[in-house]
This record gives structure tokens, C-alpha cells and sequence, in this order.
């Protein structure tokens, strides 16, 4: 069976990440986010849960940095099934 890929931005305030995860069903998650994100408690709080987790690290105030990072997930999770994408998180 394909592998379903999540692809999500997260900021510093995991509040607008974690109900958009519980809310679409996925087998691998992608996390992107800028370096506060992931020194951030709401990330080691989702990393404890999520221990497959696979972290982008973007300059997220650089939108063809974020772009590029995450065209760039898509076709590397495309290979082993369907991807979806939250942007729920983070510097839009």
C-alpha cells in the first residue's frame, strides 16, 4: 500500500499545527519550519510524538527558500505515494 505523506509548516505556537495533524491521516510526516521552530517546545512536544518525524529546516522569511524546500519534499514523498499539505503553522 503507497505511503501517505504529510507535509506541514510549523511556527513557534504549535496550537495551529497539532488539530490540523489530528485531522488529516497520514503514514510519514514532514515537518518545515524555520530554526526557532525547531528549538521551540511545541517542536520536541510533536517530535516526542512523532518520533519519524522528517524536519525542514527554511529561512522563513526568504518565500523562494520555503518554496524551493518544500517543492522539493513533495517530489522526494511523491515517489512512495499520494502527499497532502498543511500550512496551517508558521510564516505565511
Amino acid at each position: 500500500m503507497p505511503e501517505r505523506t504529510l507535509i506541514a509548516t510549523m511556527g513557534f505556537d504549535e496550537r495551529h499545527v497539532l488539530p490540523a495533524l489530528r485531522l488529516l491521516p497520514y503514514d510519514r510526516l514532514v515537518l518545515v519550519g524555520g530554526r526557532d521552530t525547531f528549538r521551540s517546545p511545541g517542536f520536541r512536544r510533536l517530535r516526542s510524538l512523532e518520533p519519524g518525524l522528517q524536519a525542514v529546516r527554511v529561512n522563513a522569511f526568504h518565500f523562494g527558500d520555503c518554496l524551493e524546500s518544500i517543492q522539493e519534499s513533495v517530489r522526494l514523498a511523491l515517489r512512495n505515494g499520494p502527499v497532502r499539505i498543511s500550512a496551517t503553522g508558521g510564516t505565511k
